[in-house]
């Protein structure tokens, strides 16, 4: 009888230890990983720092060495390593764009026949991402007179901004 007791004892120290291995194991990670975002989202075009990983206080936080900072004027997500206070993470950077594209209509003449792309119809084209220009209708490069045309500006996100000018077809220039 003495026998088993001893025998259970032991099978019982043997849990406790495994349990405390395990409950300081996880310990050790949830300290780790808990010094740094697994996950942030940034507008196109903003300035990403290794302090925007920060999920709370820490001492020390930059990039990985080698790492490169992915490009926010493309969308998409990308994977970025991040140390804090000695700790390396994978973590990813979310580029999403949610802000419509600018540009100023300018009006534009033409010779009968003559015909120009829409983004010669405008000025001043911006958005932190690439961008589409197109005519939502294509205009009548032949017939005589003004005309109202619409320009449309899309974005990469696929953000649309219509912009509205007038095309003179004439022989002499008006403008």
């Amino acid at each position: 009888m003495y026998k088993g007791k001893k025998m259970k004892r032991k099978i019982w120290i043997i849990i406790v230890i495994a349990v405390l291995i395990n409950a300081g194991v996880f310990g050790f990670f949830y300290y780790a990983f808990s010094k740094t975002k697994g996950r942030i989202t940034v507008e196109a075009g903003s300035t990403v720092i290794a302090e925007d990983f920060a999920a709370r206080e820490v001492k020390e936080i930059s990039f990985a060495e080698g790492e490169t900072i992915p490009d926010t004027h493309k969308i998409g997500e990308f994977p970025v390593k991040i140390k804090a206070d000695g700790f390396t993470r994978k973590c990813t950077l979310e580029v999403i764009d949610t802000t419509l594209p600018t540009a100023v209509g300018k009006d534009t003449f033409v010779m009968p026949g003559e015909s120009v792309e829409a983004k010669d119809m405008l000025s001043e084209i911006y958005d932190e991402t690439p961008v589409t220009v197109a005519f939502v209708n294509e205009p009548d490069f032949d017939t005589f007179g003004e005309q109202n045309v619409d320009i449309a500006v899309t974005d990469m996100a696929g953000n649309r901004t219509v912009v509205f000018t007038r095309l003179i077809v004439s022989k002499v220039d008006l403008l």
